[in-house]
């Protein structure tokens, strides 16, 4: 017999069982709603860029229109979806996952330059508001200028690079038709929306407001923008903008003729199967009617005074004029046409024929098919190894401009080096050493001030000017920068990358595993990337080197340990301490060895190289020697001039005719350095100081000199032979054969590790005795889909990085072209014959940059269509030294980036 509870299960499962019938019979009856179907041929789906919260509102509302008015009596015919900018809008478009994109003037030409040869782009439409929009020059009313001609070499403030009414179109204008060069400010502010947000011209505005008031005869002379925003700010309509202030103190230049153009329409690429919905979208469009009470609400929210009208072509003509400038593309360019021109046949090909100038100052490419140049697809996912300094500031880059970008570091903190390292570790120029030793780059850490070591438009709040940022203070700030520019989400730590290899089709296979915090293995997956990214610097901790083939090491009783090991000091309290190494980082162990109350150091080095003071002669700083243009001049002339085809002819002259005088300078110079630092007997220099620089060089204050003379260091010549008995080492080319020591730190470098590459890929990097030559030292020839950022060696790297991954993020974006195998290898051969023919051969040569770096970041900034000539004047462009505030304003602002978790 049963029990009750028996029978009262049975009953719950009957129940259940039924209504799981019922549930069943609902979801076979509505689960056609739950289907995802493919976008039919009586569908359109349109793009637009989300400038603002506002767009998907105002686009709900046409929806709602355009589906009553094209509706067919079967599903909805239109819906949209947003962009975060308008070149991801504009290669959906082309690669055909939307088919309508409501583009700005620099999309709408932007799409014409990149159809493939059998498309066509038809033009459906615009707002009245869009014809001839115009641009507007201002000036101050005190200066009492009349002509654009009065402008030349003064500072005029322009809206963002991308935006045509605040930035190309009139400054095409200006520098080109009217042949005016003055000096451009840019507000880069939300780059990619192509300056609908208007935002840089808001910047823009208020900088004029702020300078009226403080009553600053200095910058600017002038500004461009759009009348429709200086309108805006007369009328009040702007926060934070005084109108007052600018009518009293600014005027447009009436004579100042800019060029009218056309400004937003709606593109499609011509398909036969949706000609019909195409006529239908545009014709509904047209047939808005300001005296229907929604749709004038919707008409206006839109920014349309009356109506829709009918495209044309002939109002982009300056705009393609002005892009085209930048980028020397040919004259013979596909335009769209115009969907009202040839209805439903679509069998025009028309070919605009635009006039070509170019920019005396190379303006940004918006085109990837410029000559010597070929096209890239944009990658959809970018891999980034390691989260330093280097890998930071290419993740900022490349989720500014929109980018899907994991970022991934083995360490449990973003930081790189500056996360962990040897005591006192403080701001480094990272440099190499002259490599006896086959393939070991040695980091010469010479210390900056901290205005030297800044990440472009973020100031270092964690010391103040002039003072020298330690370790603690360097991983602060960049903790602080990946807050600033919401990085968190786009990195993975705790996160190693074992291995990574290509598939044919270009693709990469990225192998990482996930660590416990004690660094063991929690799991492991295998990702596809379309692109990766190499941003681990020079070198990194699991690369130190420590020699191990002198004999007797293993029978040594004393203790051994790297620089980076030497993160506690007190293990040298009344120890007998032998520092090998010549470098920063040997110094800057010597010098806290001593600190720590050892009974003895010495600094064993093998040769005597030359330092550079922080001050020279204890009065210049050094950057106004070594990084002012006047100053790389001279080093220029003295030694080679970087190999770039803007890197200066007159330099090359001058040290054609002026060597005599230029080796004199620099004679003096080592006679200063070797009384200023005590480079006599054992501690003088035998090579040039300029040589010597690019194999080893740091810059030291007085600790070690003072230290010598008291006799508390050692400096020795000479290097380990042997290590004999309980702590005895022997010596080789020294003043003495032997001495006893308990701990010996090595300060000898760390070794390049490609091991993360499969072996194909390292043979086709080509890595050579002198290093790993790449071209603009970020890309390499013959491997696809990858760049490095952080292997070039400057004096400033930190503002290096920050332009290089900007560079990048532009290639990938197609504002800058992609250039072809033949023009990464010449400009590579030209790079190993300028510095294999003056430069020590040492094995990271292919990346030394050094005090040449002003003239490298010239060449990027050229390459990006900036003005590398960043100065307010000329007395200062050519004796103040450049720092990476000077770059402030090139990379772009963050702006819809899709985070790694999405």
């Amino acid at each position: 017999m049963l029990s009750s509870s028996v029978f009262s299960s049975l009953a719950h499962h009957g129940r259940r069982r039924a209504a799981f019938r019922q549930l069943s019979s609902k979801v076979e009856r509505c689960g056609s709603r739950f289907h995802v179907s493919p976008r039919g041929r009586q569908q359109l789906l349109m793009g637009c860029v989300s400038y603002d919260p506002a767009v998907h509102d105002i686009w709900t509302g046409i929806k709602s229109y355009l589906n009553h008015a094209m509706s067919t009596g079967g599903s909805d015919p239109f819906d949209f979806c947003l962009f975060t900018n308008y070149a991801a809008q504009v290669r959906a478009l082309l690669d055909g996952h939307i088919d309508i994109a409501w583009n700005g003037p620099i999309a709408h030409v932007m799409a014409e330059r990149g159809l493939r040869s059998t498309d066509s782009l038809l033009s459906l439409g615009m707002r009245d508001v869009d014809r001839d929009f115009r641009s507007v020059l201002v000036t101050r009313t005190s200066l009492s200028i009349r002509s654009v001609q009065q402008l030349q070499d003064r500072t005029v403030l322009a809206g963002t690079w991308d935006s045509p009414q605040a930035n190309v179109v009139p400054l095409y204008w200006l520098t080109v038709l009217e042949e005016v060069q003055p000096r451009i400010v840019e507000y880069n502010v939300d780059v990619g929306k192509h300056g609908d947000t208007a935002a840089g011209e808001v910047m823009l505005l208020r900088e004029l407001c702020a300078i009226a008031r403080s009553g600053s005869k200095e910058r600017p002379a002038g500004a461009v923008l759009s009348k429709m925003m200086w309108d805006r700010a007369l009328d009040g309509r702007l926060d934070g903008v005084d109108p007052a202030l600018l009518s009293e103190h600014y005027e447009i230049m009436p004579d100042a003729q800019i060029p009218a153009f056309d400004h937003c329409q709606f593109d499609a690429i011509h398909k036969a199967e949706k000609t019909e919905l195409l006529e239908d979208f545009s014709s509904a469009l047209m047939q808005m009617d300001m005296n229907d009470p929604e749709q004038e609400r919707l008409m206006c929210l839109e920014g349309i005074n009356k109506e829709w009208v009918p495209p044309r072509q002939e109002g982009y003509d300056i705009v393609r004029e002005a892009m085209d400038a930048g980028t020397g593309a040919s004259s013979n360019q596909r335009t769209a046409t115009n969907l009202f021109t040839v209805k439903s046949s679509f069998l025009s090909n028309q070919r605009g024929t635009q006039k070509f100038h170019q920019y005396s100052q190379q303006r940004r490419s918006f085109s990837a098919t410029a000559s010597g140049m070929q096209s890239i697809s944009r990658p959809k996912t970018i891999a980034v190894i390691g989260a330093g300094v280097a890998g930071l500031q290419t993740t900022r880059a490349l989720q500014s401009h929109g980018f899907h970008v994991t970022c991934f570091d083995a360490n449990s903190k973003v930081g790189g080096l500056w996360n962990s390292n040897y005591v006192n570790f403080g701001v480094q120029t990272i440099l190499t050493m002259f490599c006896s030793v086959p393939n070991v780059v040695h980091p010469i850490q010479s210390k900056v001030p901290k205005q030297l070591y800044e990440v472009q438009d973020f100031p270092m709040t964690e010391v103040e000017e002039g003072q020298y940022p330690s370790a603690v203070h360097v991983q602060r700030y960049l903790e602080r920068m990946v807050k600033e520019f919401r990085l968190q989400d786009f990195i993975q730590l705790n996160t190693y990358v074992e291995s990574v290899d290509q598939n044919d089709d270009g693709k990469w296979e990225v192998s990482i595993k996930h660590l416990n915090g004690d660094g063991s293995t929690s799991t492991q997956e295998r990702l596809s990337f379309d692109y990766l990214i190499s941003a681990t610097g020079l070198y990194s901790n699991r690369d130190a080197f420590v020699p191990s083939d002198i004999d007797g090491m293993d029978q040594y009783q004393g203790k051994i340990l790297h620089s980076s090991q030497f993160t506690d000091a007190s293990i040298a309290n009344g120890q007998r301490i032998i520092v090998v190494g010549g470098g920063k980082s040997a110094i800057d162990c010597a010098v806290e060895a001593h600190r720590a109350g050892a009974a003895r150091v010495t600094l064993l080095s093998r040769k005597a190289h030359w330092p550079t003071p922080r001050k020279i002669a204890g009065v210049i700083p050094f950057q106004y020697v070594f990084l002012s243009r006047f100053g790389t001049a001279l080093v220029s002339a003295h030694r080679g001039v970087y190999p770039d085809e803007g890197a200066g002819k007159a330099v090359s002259l001058f040290r054609k005719f002026g060597w005599p005088i230029v080796g004199g300078a620099f004679y003096a110079v080592e006679a200063l350095f070797r009384l200023q630092l005590g480079l006599f007997g054992e501690r003088s220099p035998k090579a040039d100081v300029v040589d010597d620089f690019y194999g080893y060089a740091h810059v030291l204050n007085s600790d070690l000199q003072d230290l010598i003379k008291s006799k508390a260091v050692d400096f020795m010549l000479g290097e380990i032979s042997r290590f004999s008995g309980n702590t005895s080492i022997e010596l080789s080319k020294s003043r003495t054969s032997n001495m006893d020591a308990d701990l010996v730190v090595f300060a000898t470098g760390f070794k390049p590790n490609y091991s993360v590459f499969s072996e194909s890929i390292v043979k086709d990097l080509n890595i050579e005795s002198d290093g790993l030559y790449l071209y603009r030292q970020i890309l390499p020839p013959h491997v696809r889909n990858l760049a490095f950022i952080g292997k070039a060696a400057t004096i400033s790297n930190i503002s290096s990085y920050g332009i290089q991954a900007e560079w990048l993020a532009r290639m990938l974006n197609g504002f800058i072209p992609q250039p072809n195998t033949d023009m990464m290898e010449n400009e590579i051969a030209a790079h190993k014959e300028w510095s294999r023919s003056w430069m020590p051969k040492t094995c990271s040569r292919a990346s030394l940059i050094l005090l040449h770096q002003t003239h490298y970041h010239d060449a990027l900034l050229r390459d990006m269509g900036e003005n590398p000539l960043r100065k307010s004047n000329i007395v200062e462009e050519y004796f103040v030294p450049y720092q990476p505030r000077d770059y402030d304003g090139i990379m772009a602002s963050p702006s819809g980036a899709i985070p790694a978790s999405a």
